[in-house]
């Protein structure tokens, strides 16, 4: 799509993750490192998506959710810009970097703000649908993703109206959610 589209900007806080080296080299103009500091990452994003540019942008979740939720809430949801906000690691992903990258709340906190579209893939295949869904760029969205690689436990469904397996005759309830 950044092929495509010369509006696609990623932002992001001083993450060296793999999968944005590619973006970097290819699209060095367009892509912006603003360092450890969450808060002006979302003042950037949200300056740059009013004036019409594309804005992806891509951090740890826990970061995302604790130091910069004013700034999701007023200058993104508040002014309903089209940002996709990809979170990486809800949960314990990275567990063994501690608390601070610990993100067990963030779903309860970002469910609070309106105008705020939340995506959590479950496995490959509603991940890419996820993807195609934020990237139509037509509201705020907020794209929760594991780290690593992981078995898609259901078919080809819309991922709209949920996904549930029913086993006749089993009496166990198993729900689970990203």
């Amino acid at each position: 799509m950044a092929k495509l589209d010369s509006d696609i900007v990623i932002v992001t806080n001083d993450m060296d993750v793999f999968s944005l080296r590619k973006f970097r080299e290819e699209f060095p103009q367009r892509f912006i490192d603003v360092g450890v500091a969450e808060q002006n990452l979302i003042n950037v994003a949200s300056g740059l998506a009013s004036t019409g540019k594309k804005v992806i942008v891509f951090g740890l979740l826990s970061f995302l959710t604790t130091r910069c939720y004013e700034q999701i809430k007023l200058n993104i949801c508040g002014m309903k810009l089209p940002v996709v906000i990809v979170g990486i690691g809800p949960g314990l992903s990275f567990s063994y970097d501690g608390p601070t990258h610990h993100s067990i709340s963030d779903i309860g906190s970002f469910r609070l703000i309106p105008n705020l579209q939340i995506l959590n893939p479950s496995g490959t295949r509603t991940a890419k649908k996820s993807a195609q869904k934020a990237l139509d760029f037509d509201r705020p969205t907020l794209v929760r993703l594991d780290k690593g690689t992981f078995r898609q436990p259901f078919d080809d469904r819309n991922i709209e109206d949920g996904l549930v397996e029913h086993i006749p005759g089993k009496q166990n309830l198993i729900i689970y959610t990203g």
